[in-house]
């Protein structure tokens, strides 16, 4: 019971501070958002690594914060679009679009965690 409340309190405190970064005005210079091993409970499985790192920007079917980048929920249904072009794009957006404001997650992420999210992402048609 103690361990549920400690890992309640710190998913909400993740989510509340990506709710008040995602307020800030784009300047290029925001931090980048934080590492969470792969082993971490709230990073297991492609929505759980969706949720920690992508939903403060990103929605899918109106979960997560809709606003600052593209709601996600049909991305595998759009041309080329592949589970390997969003593993490039989410290591590096700018690879695909120079002035995407998206950060890179090459190193925030690790290789497994990237498969499975693009994996995931590329599935949603």
């Amino acid at each position: 019971m103690v361990r549920y409340r400690f890992l309640l309190k710190l998913v909400l405190v993740v989510l509340l501070g990506g709710v008040v970064g995602c307020n800030k005005k784009t300047g290029g210079d925001d931090p980048p958002p934080p590492v969470v091993p792969s082993s971490s409970p709230q990073a297991s499985g492609p929505r759980g690594v969706f949720d920690v790192h992508c939903s403060k920007c990103h929605a899918i079917d109106g979960s997560g914060r809709k606003g600052k980048g593209p709601d996600l929920s049909h991305v595998g249904s759009e041309p080329g679009r592949t589970a390997e072009w969003l593993a490039e794009h989410i290591r590096d957006p700018k690879s695909h679009k120079p002035t995407s404001t998206m950060p890179g997650f090459a190193g925030k992420l690790d290789d497994q965690q990237i498969k499975t999210l693009a994996d995931y992402l590329a599935g949603l048609k």
